[in-house]
């Protein structure tokens, strides 16, 4: 039984009187206990209603996205096997690029969730906004489709930022998928640069004013990048919770909820920050504030010509569980001129190691296998082979499957997915590397 013991002093015809009073207090601990139950189970309960909006909201793209991508892999294996003259290769052409849009959508979800939970891996440099931009627009047009105009307006000299080049292109091309969703009847999208003049030392909203570390760049004043649609608008309680990780205004299994929350996290992470300006049935702008820098910026460079470096007769060994991946990987690399050995567990590129007659020049390795992770499987390598260069691929964050004190020098790492071109470019880098004791 639950009890409660109250007592209380008075004094009666001059002498002290103690009163003690137990109370049964089962009653109202049960009543706590139970509301306590009560609203974790509510806690407990929305948190599953979130996933289940984000769960539904993932596959929903996914889907579609591996509908496309299925159907025009389809489409360019039938059209080769009909028409295999020119008119059809070029017609299997235009199926490809469908199925590579698809993909490269594909990779910017994932990019979001990584983003949204932190676990993204960033590579920052400096980067001039106008040429990202640039980069991105006909890719921008494609995605907006023929009923929404697109006008962009740069101007000229805005000094540099430093950021991941990724992200940056993630965050302007999911705000351009919202504001294209914003005008289901069509409409214009305007992205414009601007400068923003310096900003002193002692105002508030200087960027971060932190001594910068060795090599990094220095705030000197802000470059703004406006998004602005002439959509439907939005009302004042909307917009006090668009940037609400999990809220949507599309309907159910149409959205994830996460593309402005992560845009934010990005710009924040950025030392950045993100404004918006909108009225119910006038549409929206998002003002993108993102602090410049003095260094000079890093040109974008198309994939396809992306060096890679001249192969000059090195062995890799390929491991890989998964099969499609596997080849694919060893495709390029033949390809390319490498002379490629292929394991699918770390178990047999052990094996495969002490068979062969020559050392190895490079190890390029999954990090989550079966059995042996890639990280186990490098160690042993090395212990047999010290001077043996690794390459890790990985579809989880890095920082958290690589952290546990793998010297620098001897490795690198590879986000999955990955296109030729930055495969090819790492494996060179790798291989050039020189390695010290």
């Amino acid at each position: 039984m639950d009890v409660e013991l109250v007592s209380g002093r008075f004094q009666l015809n001059g002498r002290d009187m103690v009163v003690e009073i137990i109370r049964d207090i089962g009653d109202r601990l049960r009543a706590e206990r139970a509301n306590a139950e009560l609203e974790e189970q509510l806690r407990q309960s929305q948190k599953m209603e979130a996933l289940g909006r984000l769960a539904g909201g993932i596959a929903h793209d996914f889907n579609n996205l591996l509908t496309v991508m299925l159907n025009y892999a389809a489409f360019a294996a039938k059209r080769l096997k009909k028409d295999p003259d020119a008119d059809g290769l070029r017609a299997i052409g235009e199926d490809v690029e469908q199925i590579l849009h698809a993909a490269t959508s594909a990779t910017a979800v994932t990019r979001q969730l990584l983003a949204f939970s932190r676990r993204e891996v960033v590579h920052r440099e400096v980067l001039s906004v106008n040429e990202v931009v640039s980069a991105i627009e006909k890719l921008l047009r494609r995605t907006l489709g023929e009923r929404v105009e697109l006008v962009v307006q740069l101007e000229p000299d805005i000094r540099p930022v430093e950021m991941d080049r990724g992200q940056l292109e993630q965050v302007i091309i999911n705000l351009a998928v919202n504001a294209r969703d914003a005008m289901p009847g069509g409409g214009t999208l305007t992205i414009a640069t601007r400068a923003g003049p310096p900003v002193p030392a002692e105002d508030e909203e200087t960027p971060d004013s932190s001594a910068p570390e060795s090599g990094e760049a220095v705030p000197v004043g802000w470059v703004f990048l406006d998004v602005t649609d002439t959509g439907v608008g939005m009302s004042g309680e909307v917009a006090t919770k668009i940037f609400e990780p999990f809220f949507t205004t599309k309907e159910r299994g149409k959205g994830t909820g996460l593309g402005l929350a992560t845009v934010k996290g990005i710009l924040e992470q950025a030392r950045g920050r993100i404004h918006l300006q909108t009225k119910l049935g006038a549409g929206s702008t998002f003002s993108l504030q993102l602090p410049a820098t003095n260094l000079a910026p890093h040109s974008v460079v198309p994939p396809a010509r992306m060096p890679s470096g001249a192969p000059r007769g090195e062995s890799v060994l390929v491991v890989d569980d998964d099969d499609a991946v596997r080849r694919a990987i060893c495709r390029i690399l033949d390809g390319a001129g490498y002379l490629v050995h292929e394991a699918r567990s770390g178990r047999e590129a052990l094996m495969l190691h002490e068979r062969l007659e020559s050392k190895l020049d490079l190890l390029l390795t999954d990090v989550v296998m079966p059995g042996m992770s890639g990280e186990e499987l490098a160690r042993e390598c090395r212990q047999r082979q010290p001077d043996l260069r690794v390459v890790y691929t990985t579809g989880y964050a890095t920082t958290t499957v690589i952290d546990r004190g793998s010297e620098k020098r001897h490795r690198m790492v590879l986000p999955k997915p990955f296109r030729e071109e930055r495969l090819l470019s790492l494996v060179r880098e790798t291989l050039d590397q020189r390695i010290t004791a």
